[in-house]
This record gives C-alpha cells, structure tokens and sequence, in this order.
C-alpha cells in the first residue's frame, strides 16, 4: 500500500505543479511510511573551510575519476559517503528524478554537458550524489558533493539540481546509505490488507521504469562499486588514448553507454551492441585495455573495504 500512496502522490504532484517547478516533496506532506522512503538523519553542520578541505581531500589523495558521466553515479556517490564516515563527516545524499522515472505521461530526462565531448551531452534519467550542511558565519546551507557536475569544491543543491537541465525534475534526500532504488518493472506488489494476506501482483517487465518508493542500502558482498570506479578510470583511459586510432563514432558505440563498456571490458558478458562478432573485430583494444581493468577492480575493491 505504501508503494502505491508513494506513486500516487508523485503522479499527483506532475498534475498539480503547473509550473512543473523543481519540487521537494516531504514525508509528512504526503504521508508516506517510514519504510518506503527512508527519513535522512539529521547532519551536523561543518565550518565552510573544512567542507572545502574534504572536497580537496577525495580528489586529492582518493583520486576517483569522475569525468565519466556515463554511468555508476551511485557508484561514486557511496564511496564519496563512505569516505566522509571514515572522516567523521555527516552527510546524507539527494536524489533527483526525471519525469521519465516518474509519470507514465511524459519522456523528458535529465541532461549535462559531456566533458569528454563523446557525446554533445549526457541524457540520466536519475542523478544522486552526497549531501552535507555547511556553516559559513551566521547562516547554514546544504551543499552537494559532486565532482562530476563541479569539480571545484561543494554546491549548494539548489545550484547542482539546476545544472540537470530538467525543470520539471522532482529530488528528495535519504540516507546516505541507501544505495539505489527499486522501479516497477518486474516489481511485485502485495495487496497488504492484512498481517497473512499473501496476494501479489506482479507487474510486468515492459511496464514503464519508473520509481515505486522503495529504496535499498548497498549489499556489501557486491563488486558493483568496484567495477563502477574501475569503469569511470579505464573509459577515460581508453577515450584519451584512442581518440586518435578510433572514429567518434567507435568512440560513443563503446563508451557512450556505460552497459556497452561493461560488455565490451568483461570476457562473460554481451548484448544487442557489444556481440561477439563486435567483440571479434576489435579484439586488440579489449585486450589491451581488459587486463587493467581487472587491476582497477581490485584496487577499489581493497580501497572500499578500508572505508566500509
């Protein structure tokens, strides 16, 4: 029932927002249950001159890369929380939701500027990233932690959600350990009348992808945030050192969908893009770049579990 108030309520908000204005819906206004959309815990402001030594710190010596904007947002985004726990930093993370994620009515997402130019621009259907409270004299502001939107120091989160480009985007905070959300594609949803009723429905898998309210903490036994940190370093790698031996468009095929660089650095996986007669053609750069890879994953993977 909590799923369905939660989709309600967002769908209702589409309708009603005439000016389709950014929208911060709260728990209490909607009255949605603890369990569905997790309430943030209350952060500690830090002194404006410590938020700006922390950011320096994770690009200094964490040294992650975020130039590549293609994928594992929330990859980046729980290591950054990770990172600032280990640091005593309090901090709980925003999300933000294009319409597309959202309604079943309109296909608008959100959209950036590529750094890498290997596309004109970068289309997310979602964004997350980590949030904390700066002090700065007399007054406190919530600022964001997102290097690959601001790579010079925190912004504040009025300023980041205006850099998605998507007016009509709606966001919402959580706790900075949940890791990503469920969608209603292949969900099943429980009828919930009472404690023993067992009736479900399960939705099917080309019902549209939009958010049913529920989001879920990172499964520590999972090597997702390995790979996606190793993924953001060898897609940079590859794009500056094949831009000269590789077409533009070659270029996007390969890194301008982060499932394509997957299939294309992981000898188990495929699909429609990546196939083996792909795979055939341009064996030299998988080997080349393959191996190194599987040498990042490792490396994030011991950096992860110093923070975890």
């Amino acid at each position: 029932m909590t799923k369905k108030i939660f989709l309600i309520a967002v769908l209702t908000l589409f309708f009603i927002n005439k000016n389709f204005g950014q929208t911060y819906f709260k728990i209490e206004e909607n009255k949605l249950k603890n369990c569905c959309l997790p309430i943030p815990t209350q952060l500690q402001p830090v002194e404006s001159d410590k938020a700006n030594a922390i950011f320096k710190y994770l690009l200094d010596s964490v040294k992650f890369e975020y130039r590549y904007g293609y994928g594992a947002c929330e990859d980046r985004a729980h290591f950054i929380s990770k990172s600032l726990d280990k640091k005593g930093i309090n901090n709980n993370k925003i999300w933000c939701f294009a319409p597309i994620r959202y309604t079943l009515i309109s296909k608008k997402e959100l959209s950036v500027k590529d750094p890498l130019t290997i596309s004109d621009k970068i289309i997310w259907t979602y964004h997350v990233a980590p949030i904390i409270i700066v002090k700065n004299k007399s007054k406190t502001d919530t600022v964001v932690i997102d290097p690959s939107l601001e790579s010079n120091s925190p912004i504040l989160y009025s300023q980041w959600l205006k850099m998605l480009n998507c007016p009509e985007a709606i966001f919402t905070f959580t706790e900075s350990n949940m890791y990503l959300f469920n969608s209603l594609d292949g969900f099943t949803a429980w009828r919930n009348n009472n404690f023993s009723d067992n009736e479900n429905f399960t939705i099917p898998k080309w019902f549209p992808n939009i958010i049913s309210g529920d989001f879920i903490p990172y499964d520590d036994n999972s090597q997702s945030i390995p790979k996606g940190m190793a993924i953001n370093e060898i897609a940079v790698s590859i794009y500056n050192q094949e831009k000269g031996n590789l077409s533009k468009d070659e270029l996007r095929t390969i890194l301008g969908n982060i499932n394509n660089i997957t299939a294309f650095l992981d000898d188990t996986e495929v699909n429609a893009v990546i196939n083996e007669a792909f795979k055939i053609k341009y064996k030299e750069y998988i080997n080349r770049y393959k191996e190194k890879y599987k040498l990042r994953v490792a490396y994030w993977t011991n950096e992860y579990n110093k923070i975890k």
